[in-house]
This record gives C-alpha cells, sequence and structure tokens, in this order.
C-alpha cells in the first residue's frame, strides 16, 4: 500500500513537473503555419510527418523555444480530425479522411518535450474560388456557396466567412469547442484575419442596413468582431479556465482597428484575451513604424491591464530585402532580435516573444542561414541568461 502511494506521489510531482514547465514565466514562441504544413504534410506518410515534426521540436529545445503556435485552421479548413471543416493538405484531396491525425501526434510530441501547443485558426478567411470548387457538398462552407447564403461572401481573391451573422459566430464556436474539447492545447492562439483588408461597402452594406444602423458601418462591424471574440473567451472559459486565449494582430494598432476591424483596445480593456502579440515586424530605422515607439505603443494599450504582453518578431526579415525603409538594418545589424528582445522586457505586463516563422528560419536559403543561426544563437544565449 505503502509503495503504490510513493508511485501515485512521484507521478504527480512529474506531472507537476511537467505542468510548470510548459507554464513558463517568460514565453518564447514560434509560429508553425500551413505554409509548414504544405512542406512536412501533403503527402507524407505518418513516419514521414512524425520524423518532422520530431526535427521542429529538436530545433525549438535547441534555440529555447518553449511554445508553439500551431495552425489547426487557416482557410476554414482543419488540419486535425474535424466533423466541421473539410481537411487539407492531408490527403490528395480537400475533404479526405484522416490517416493520421497531425495536431495529436504534434500535441503528444511537443508535450513529450515540455514545449507548449496553442492552436492557431483564422477565424474569418475561407477557400479562394478554385480550392472552393473542389470543397464536399457536405460541409457547412459549401452548402452556404451553393445557396448564395450571405454567411460567406466572395470578396476580390477569395471567400470570407461574414462576421455580421450569428450563424458564422456560431460555427466559429463549434470549431474552438471541437478543438479544446478533443485536444489537449494549452491555449488558443488566433491572428490578424478578422474583415478584408480595406473592405469597402460592396462586402456587407446590405447586412448593415438590416441593423438598426445606431452605429456608424465601421462600428458595427468593430462590434461584429467583438462579439465573436467576447463570445470564444466564454466558451473557453466554460470548457477549460486554464486555457489560455490570445490573439497577434497587426504591428500597426490603427490598421487593426480601422482595416480589419481587429478592436484590440477593446479586447484587452474588456480582458477577453489573456495576452496580445502585436506583429512588431519592424526594425528602428523603420520610416512609419520604427520598432521603439511601435513597441511603446503596444505597452501602452497593456497598461494598467491583466493582459499579458507578447512581442511579434519578424524572424524571417533577417537577411532580407523587402523594400522598406529598414531593409539595410536587416541585413546589416546581425544583433538585431536580440536588441528587440533587451527593449520588450522593460515594457509594461512583458510576458515574452513570438518568432515569425519556423519555417523562414529552420528552410532558409543558404546565403542567409549564417545570419538566421546566428541571430538565433544570440537569442536563445539570452534566454540561458535569465
Amino acid at each position: 500500500m505503502v509503495k503504490k502511494f510513493i508511485i501515485f506521489l512521484i507521478t504527480i510531482l512529474i506531472l507537476n513537473w511537467c505542468f510548470a514547465m510548459r507554464n513558463t514565466d517568460e514565453i518564447r514562441a514560434v509560429w508553425v503555419s500551413y505554409i509548414d504544413y504544405t512542406q512536412i504534410l501533403w503527402g507524407k506518410s505518418q513516419a514521414d510527418f512524425e520524423n518532422s515534426v520530431d526535427e521542429i521540436i529538436e530545433n525549438c529545445l535547441n534555440y529555447k523555444i518553449n511554445t508553439i503556435y500551431l495552425h489547426a485552421s487557416a482557410f476554414t479548413d482543419a488540419y486535425y480530425d474535424s466533423e466541421i471543416y473539410p481537411t487539407q493538405y492531408i490527403g490528395k484531396n480537400i475533404g479526405d479522411s484522416l490517416v493520421y491525425d497531425p495536431l495529436e501526434i504534434f500535441i503528444e510530441k511537443a508535450h513529450q518535450n515540455n514545449l507548449r501547443v496553442e492552436a492557431w485558426i483564422n477565424p474569418f478567411r475561407s477557400f479562394d474560388k478554385e480550392k472552393m470548387g473542389t470543397v464536399p457538398n457536405s460541409y457547412e462552407v459549401k452548402r452556404w456557396v451553393n445557396e448564395g447564403n450571405r454567411n460567406i461572401i466572395y470578396y476580390k481573391d477569395r471567400y470570407y466567412l461574414n462576421p455580421a451573422y450569428q450563424e458564422v459566430h456560431d460555427m466559429i464556436l463549434e470549431v474552438v469547442s471541437e478543438i479544446a474539447e478533443n485536444y489537449e492545447i494549452d491555449g488558443l492562439h488566433m491572428d490578424d484575419y478578422f474583415y478584408p483588408d480595406h473592405v469597402d461597402e460592396s462586402f456587407d452594406l446590405v447586412d448593415y442596413q438590416k441593423s438598426d444602423q445606431t452605429q456608424s458601418i465601421e462600428d458595427w462591424r468593430r462590434n461584429n468582431v467583438n462579439e465573436l471574440i467576447k463570445a470564444i473567451d466564454k466558451k473557453l472559459e466554460q470548457i477549460d479556465h486554464d486555457l489560455w486565449f490570445g490573439i497577434s494582430p497587426a504591428g500597426n494598432l490603427e490598421y487593426s482597428r480601422d482595416s480589419i476591424y481587429g478592436d484590440v483596445e477593446t479586447w484587452v480593456k474588456e480582458e477577453w484575451i489573456d495576452y496580445i502579440a502585436p506583429q512588431i515586424y519592424f526594425g528602428y530605422t523603420n520610416q512609419s513604424r520604427p520598432f521603439s515607439a511601435t513597441l511603446s505603443q503596444w505597452s501602452d494599450v497593456v497598461k494598467g491591464t491583466d493582459v499579458d504582453l507578447i512581442v511579434g518578431l519578424g524572424a524571417y526579415k533577417i537577411n532580407q530585402k523587402s523594400g522598406n525603409s529598414d531593409d539595410n538594418e536587416w541585413i546589416s545589424d546581425d544583433d538585431l532580435l536580440r536588441k528587440q528582445i533587451e527593449e520588450s522586457k522593460e515594457k509594461n505586463n512583458y510576458r515574452g516573444y513570438a518568432l515569425y516563422s519556423y519555417y523562414s528560419m529552420f528552410s532558409a536559403e543558404e546565403e542567409d542561414a549564417e545570419a538566421v543561426m546566428h541571430q538565433l544563437e544570440e537569442i536563445a544565449e539570452l534566454a540561458e541568461s535569465k
């Protein structure tokens, strides 16, 4: 009896240690996106996929990354066993049945190595016209398209779920529940795909005119997104109070609020989210969004709240020219990310940083790989010196 109790106690201590490791003080995250899945999942056997996941985890551990924002749904599709969205990148065709479950495998392997995994979803962005044509008719998104239902709208180059309708919110909440209830995720992560970029009134004027029109169309759009964010927060609280809920908005606060209608300041003020991870993918010499001023702006957003600040950093820019005013800096300054992290640590509610993206760092072109590895080693040493 005593022996069994000791084994039980040791088991509890080990589980608590693992849990503590996955809830570390500083978040050091990386985004693993659907782009990575096109490389490691599409047409791959389970053994091949598992080998690729092992490599990702090893790279994360080597560079002191402790959190993975892992795409679970990018285009009203699913990289897991879903009854709501069709699979993509798993079989030859959209909607093919699972041979193995990528999300389950990834989470299990990550947790075995004390890495946190947050499921990353894009709530409103859907397929382009060509891909939508191949989605089986059994899925709700395809039925809405076939019916000409206003719940989904073709705009410019692709379909978007329409934030104005409760049926859309309900479906997204079902996806959230499906993931949070069926997988041992550590949190839910969203980024900056809400309304289409610089959307005009052709998208939703008819829907706005059905409302009471007590708000401007811009405020009405922001409120439509706000209602979903609030509902997701409530849903996750019901499922598991310990699940994190965070959003990674565009680094340009005004763009987020006024162009894609992501009302970040309200989400933070109301504390519907646990953290924000603004995409501050700028250098110090960027003329329109210099890093220091932009970081301070985001620090002010979370000041006086319980919402954490996780600073999104543009690792994909290392040694690259992009045509922006800070081009030379990303090539000439081989300590840039370390400097940005050190500065971020001094800001309000700092909780960590996130690097975009895994593929750009660990599949860099040969002429860029040395520069990328140098900066990753620099920030890994910074983590070790805590």
